[in-house]
């Protein structure tokens, strides 16, 4: 991981530090257009810092792609734009239209079995959007709290989730620990594992206490603090009378409040 962010680091160094104005890149898709291979040159490296942005900016990076195997397919796809358009005025349109249409396609091609649609790659990235934001934000975010935070329904939600998962293996060795983990799941807590588990239920019903009594039970409700156990957003909207979206915005200012150094010390003799 880090000679990988090193190796990025390096490349963008060595790029074009700014991205080049509409003007500049007019001025040498101008110069490229006589012929001369020197300007056509000085034209792709100019556009180099662009690419990256493009990258950066629409792409995350997937599986074994990395973000320099992103910009490589990139620049591979921007030197092509080059070759096929000779056009100055809409130069940097023409390239962000390629590069965003040939990354989309190595993201396709390399990362799933499925293969999906250009729109259902766009809904894709607005679920990992949306899951990255409420991680952020310490939620463990449910196929409900996805379709609301990123607007989709929740079986479009679950079913690119479905699509994306990652293939089983049909390795003995690794069925074996699939097995060994399932059981592993199904046992019993030891008698002291229950007494602390009890212990820091009381804890966090303690601190949950300092909060206002709608935030308080808002949290409980959807973590499983009560003998109701975990519920739904849109339970707690239709209990509430009020829309998910809500429901949630109330859960994120609880959980930020939830984080203050004050409250978060009376958890530390349950850290592992």
């Amino acid at each position: 991981m880090r000679e990988r962010d090193q190796a990025l680091d390096a490349y963008l160094r060595w790029i074009p530090q700014q991205v080049t104005s509409d003007e500049e890149s007019e001025r040498l898709s101008k110069a490229a257009a006589s012929g001369a291979r020197n300007a056509y040159m000085a034209l792709a490296e100019s556009q180099l810092r662009f690419v990256a942005a493009i990258v950066f900016v629409r792409f995350h990076e997937v599986g074994s792609l990395t973000f320099l195997d992103l910009i490589q397919e990139g620049n591979l796809a921007m030197i092509k734009c080059l070759a096929r358009h000779k056009k100055p005025s809409n130069i940097k349109t023409l390239i962000f239209v390629w590069v965003k249409g040939e990354v989309s396609k190595a993201v396709q091609i390399q990362h799933r079995l499925v293969k999906l649609s250009s729109l259902a790659i766009k809904e894709l990235y607005a679920i990992r959007r949306a899951d990255c934001q409420l991680r952020d934000l310490g939620i463990d975010p449910t196929i409900e709290d996805l379709a609301i935070q990123s607007g989709l329904p929740e079986e479009r939600v679950k079913f690119l989730t479905d699509c994306t998962a990652p293939p089983v293996s049909l390795d003995a060795d690794e069925i074996r620990d699939a097995i060994e983990a399932n059981s592993l799941l199904d046992s019993q807590p030891s008698p002291d594992e229950t007494l602390d588990l009890q212990e820091l239920r009381e804890r966090l019903l303690e601190i949950l206490s300092t909060l206002n009594e709608l935030d308080r039970v808002i949290i409980a409700a959807r973590f499983g603090l009560t003998d109701d156990g975990i519920q739904g957003v849109e339970a707690l909207a239709k209990r509430f009378r009020t829309t998910r979206r809500e429901i949630l915005e109330i859960q994120d200012r609880a959980l930020r409040r939830l984080k203050h150094p004050d409250r978060l010390s009376a958890l530390r003799d349950f850290a592992a």
